[in-house]
């Protein structure tokens, strides 16, 4: 009974580190409610599953991939990140558990001089004592990774290939752990094997962080030149807003001076006339002024509107005050910035030409939609969010990874869908998560 209740709870934390690791180097996708359920489904069917191979068999060779079965399915569904990249984590989190345990088993053997098949069959001190260090060592591994993870790169064809190193790993350490249980006598040039194929698993992943890194920084690159050029489109945009305010003002002036004139001229009844003329129908068309407490979302709106008429875009803006306080002025700018340029660009070929933008609070979340009229589908397209931008530059995308960073930043979410002949993006942003990291 002592033992049974053992083995279940190494199963229990086994499994719990190893969903818990995935889940700190990749992030959750979902609000904390559902994580926390789809942790907690994945921990009981990881734990479920582990036991079982544990009673079927002695050492779990095909279990190692059930459990790596396990992992991906948690990560596909609760985890953000490629496909790739999930893929990736899931099977280094696998190796890892595999060579923790064979290679502390025979380590412990060898300084013993104790027969690893009695390790792994029968309950007693040294394997009390192999189980407690293994999970020590799986323990400092995964925090010296999860400390020292970068951004991984999505899209790259390398990291493909680059999976089947560890994939193989995992079956050579397996087969080399038979072969000790059959052998034991040589234990000792086992483990001397175990270990070269962990140090180069080791060199391998140490050279896919610099990789990653290397990519991060070209990434970044990018993001400066991506602002460099939207610093250049704000300027040309406060131009067109500039003139469009020199335009009202002479029209302006213009009818003052006409008034001006009739009433010297002592032709009240004249200039009052004028006046409820121009008041009714001939007033000049000027920019409405957004006005919602944050005066860095104004002026962004502000511009971007000026644009929109320029274009002949209407633009519909439904916001309730002072719900923005809690970004910073530079998030502001970035988000909202890319979301109305990517509308903009998506819309002044279309023939309605309409955007509207709406923002309200649903609870503990900011929620941030924004529409615009689309002629055909853009979702269904094998690459729906390709800028159509020919000006040579290797920026395309970058607003909408932008777009994503301040979503993550946040602990936000962002989806996309189509209704009534309109993309739609929402963004929820989570309000209590973001007062707390700027303060």
């Amino acid at each position: 009974m002592g033992r049974n209740i053992f083995e279940l709870s190494v199963n229990i934390f086994e499994t719990v580190c190893a969903l818990g690791f995935i889940t700190l180097y990749l992030g959750c996708r979902h609000k904390r409610s559902t994580a926390l359920w789809l942790f907690l489904a994945f921990s009981v069917i990881g734990t479920v599953e582990l036991s079982l191979v544990n009673v079927v068999t002695v050492f779990e060779s095909i279990g190692t991939y059930l459990h790596l079965a396990v992992f991906f399915a948690y990560a596909f569904f609760a985890l953000r990140g490629s496909v790739m990249h999930k893929l990736w984590m899931c099977i280094i989190t696998q190796i890892i558990l595999t060579m923790d345990a064979v290679v502390t088993n025979i380590g412990l053997c060898c300084i013993l001089d104790y027969d690893p098949n009695r390790v792994i069959t029968e309950f007693g001190f040294v394997r009390i004592l192999a189980i407690v260090i293994s999970k020590i060592i799986l323990v400092t591994a995964y925090g010296i990774i999860i400390k020292s993870r970068t951004r991984d790169p999505d899209g790259n064809s390398f990291w493909y290939k680059l999976v089947v190193i560890p994939f193989f790993s995992v079956y050579a350490i397996t087969t080399l752990m038979r072969v000790a249980l059959a052998y034991p006598e040589m234990k000792e040039y086992i483990l001397v094997g175990m270990l070269c194929i962990v140090g180069a698993n080791i060199m391998v992943y140490y050279f896919y962080t610099l990789l990653r890194r290397e990519y991060e920084n070209k990434i970044r690159i990018s993001l400066l030149e991506s602002d460099n050029e939207n610093a250049k489109r704000s300027i040309r945009e406060s131009g067109v807003f500039v003139s469009e305010m020199r335009r009202v003002r002479h029209d302006i002036e213009n009818h003052l001076a006409s008034i001006a004139g009739l009433i010297r001229n002592g032709k009240s009844e004249d200039a009052l006339e004028y006046i409820d003329g121009i008041r009714k129908n001939h007033l000049p068309s000027t920019l409405p002024y957004i006005s919602t407490g944050c005066p860095a979302f104004d002026a962004v709106v502000g511009t971007k509107n000026a644009v929109c008429k320029q274009k002949g875009i209407f633009l519909g803006i439904s916001a309730q005050a002072h719900l923005l306080d809690f970004l910073s002025p530079v998030d502001i700018g970035v988000l909202f910035g890319n979301l109305l340029d990517n509308a903009i660009e998506a819309c002044e070929k279309t023939a309605e030409k309409r955007i509207d933008l709406e923002i309200k609070n649903t609870g503990s979340y900011l929620s941030v939609i924004i529409s615009n009229s689309i002629s055909e589908s853009v979702l269904s397209r094998p690459e729906p969010f390709q800028s159509t931008k020919t000006d040579g530059r290797d920026c395309h995308g970058i607003g909408i990874k932008s777009i994503r960073s301040i979503v993550e930043k946040y602990d936000g979410i962002i989806d996309y869908y189509e209704q009534a002949g309109q993309l739609c993006c929402q963004v929820s942003l989570a309000i209590k998560e973001a007062n707390n990291e700027k303060k």
